[in-house]
């Protein structure tokens, strides 16, 4: 995915994250909890977000079908995550998020995309020569974080 950041602005990759399908709980889909492959999301409605601020998050989805060569029935641009879900959890379709996303709502059925480009890159964007004290500190928190694994990282 191409950067869209602001030359005084750096970016610091903190991992690569898995990406879940979100999944109306009463269909055939939810009926497993093994991961599913790119191929699975042929011919479905799929519902991305945001709609705005791209290229983004919905654009590295598409990108992801797109190097896959699936092809769904239908895109259908959310404003937003908790919209994305809303429309899902109402059968509308289905919605690719990153795994940590999982604990969104409690009436859907997530499954993890399996393959290695099936990831969504953790960036944390600062200001170059920001000398605020707080961006060492942010940063040693979150590798702290990380090298602990939480279980919602994975």
């Amino acid at each position: 995915m191409s950067s869209s950041r602001a030359p005084a602005v750096a970016g610091t990759l903190l991992r690569e994250e898995r990406l879940a399908l979100a999944i109306p709980r009463d269909t055939p889909l939810a009926t497993e909890a093994s991961e599913v492959t790119v191929s699975v999301l042929s011919g479905r409605p799929l519902i991305v977000y945001p709609k705005e601020a791209r290229p983004g998050f919905a654009d590295q989805v598409l990108s992801l079908l797109h190097d896959h060569d699936v092809v769904v029935s239908e895109v259908i641009e959310a404003r937003d995550l908790q919209t994305a879900l809303g429309l899902v959890a109402a059968e509308s379709g289905v919605c690719v998020i990153p795994s940590a996303s999982r604990q969104s709502r409690s009436d859907l059925h997530y499954r993890l995309i399996a393959g290695e480009r099936a990831t969504s890159p953790v960036i944390l964007n600062h200001r170059i020569n920001d000398g605020s004290r707080y961006i060492p500190v942010v940063k040693d928190l979150i590798r702290e974080m990380f090298a602990e694994s939480p279980p919602w990282l994975d």
